[in-house]
């Protein structure tokens, strides 16, 4: 021998196990987003549901109310028309005509004075005019004016009426002793279906800065 190491033999490592990983297919993907968009889809049918009946549009919970009755509903009271909250001075002659009014017919309640439930129901009438004179009955004053046509009721003032000055809208409190011949008026009145009565319930006196 001599003295040199015989060269070793290389033997291949066994390779390491890998480890499993769970296959990505795109029928995975698929039904991710399928299931994103059917609670898309579930949540906006329920809002509408929800919008719906609560502007009565589909009033579910009318329909079925031991299923649904737990729904919100608005409630509107029948025939009463809804003030504007600030009423300003009524156009001129010139521009009134520019403008016509698509019907003079006036839709009455839908539902029967006589049915039980109904406890009250009412229409709210707002008239512009000229005051042209001023009387003192029993109980209050009467304000004459230069409004007329058919239906047009007496506008007595009582105690109970709200009198404001109203200059481009802005209202500041009035009294009876404020009302003077060729004042611009505006009167808020309403009409009980039930009792068949009218009262004046505000008046503004129009004035300018």
């Amino acid at each position: 021998m001599n003295g040199t190491i015989p060269n070793q033999q290389q033997y291949p490592t066994s390779p390491q196990p890998l480890q499993p990983q769970a296959p990505t297919t795109p029928e995975n993907g698929k039904q991710n987003k399928w299931g994103a968009e059917i609670l898309i889809i579930v949540f906006l049918l329920i809002f509408a549901t929800f919008t719906l009946n609560y502007f009565n549009i589909l009033p579910l919970s009318s329909l079925f109310p031991n299923y649904l009755g737990f729904l919100p509903q608005r409630e509107v009271p029948i025939g009463v028309v809804q003030a504007p909250s600030q009423l300003t001075k009524p156009a001129t002659e010139s521009q009134q005509t520019s403008t016509q009014a698509s019907s003079n017919t006036i839709i009455g309640p839908t539902i029967s004075l006589k049915n039980e439930p109904l406890k009250a129901a009412s229409i709210n009438y707002f008239l512009w005019g000229k005051l042209r004179e001023i009387r003192t009955l029993p109980e209050g004053i009467e304000l004459v004016t230069d409004i007329t046509g058919d239906g047009i009721p007496s506008f007595v003032v009582t105690n109970n009426t709200i009198i404001v000055f109203n200059t481009d809208g802005q209202q500041t409190p009035a009294t009876t002793s404020d009302f003077a011949p060729n004042q611009e008026v505006g009167l808020a009145m309403n009409y009980n279906l039930n009792k068949k009565t009218w009262t004046t319930f505000k008046v503004h006196i129009f004035t300018k800065k």
